[in-house]
């Protein structure tokens, strides 16, 4: 036979409907995250489940997904990662100000530029020494002119790349 309750001990637990009430949320909802908190009813009377409120609202509000905690937490996280972009946006203007941050394109720019004055450069060497290499008179004075001219577009590109500062 089942167990008589009486209507004091009624009033310190709540239904479904009253969960529903008190929280604002669907009865579907409450009673998904009971189960999932391994929440039995207290006491059943007919098609009445009765709960023990601390515990279920416990077990309301710990869904992360909606509870009011996971609002601010989410608000909090979205002003830090604001903070942080700000900052680094800072950051960034003042190193380009003091020459430490440049934009990739001028960089990319200065590089082709450099190299295509020393392939202009290279590929005029053979023309340019030709004579000079044909009428030295050692091996030693061939190398020195050959060095010379490729020191000459060395110092070229060095020009090239202190324009860009």
């Amino acid at each position: 036979m089942p167990e008589k309750t009486k209507k004091s001990e009624l009033f310190a637990l709540l239904t479904l409907g009253d969960l529903e009430k008190l929280t604002g949320r669907a009865r579907h909802t409450i009673r998904r995250r009971l189960e999932r908190a391994g929440i039995k009813p207290e006491k059943v009377t007919r098609n009445t489940h009765y709960y023990r409120p601390p515990e279920a609202l416990r077990a309301i509000y710990a869904d992360p997904s909606e509870g009011l905690h996971q609002q601010h937490r989410s608000v909090s996280e979205e002003r830090a990662k604001l903070i942080n972009a700000q900052r680094r946006r800072v950051e960034m203007e003042i190193e380009e100000r003091t020459g430490q941050l440049v934009e990739i394109d001028l960089v990319r720019d200065t590089i082709l530029s450099g190299v295509t004055i020393l392939r202009g450069r290279l590929e005029q060497m053979p023309a340019a020494i030709a004579s000079r290499i044909m009428t030295a008179d050692s091996q030693s004075s061939a190398e020195g002119i050959i060095m010379d001219e490729v020191e000459q577009a060395l110092g070229d590109l060095q020009k090239t790349f202190k324009e860009y500062k």
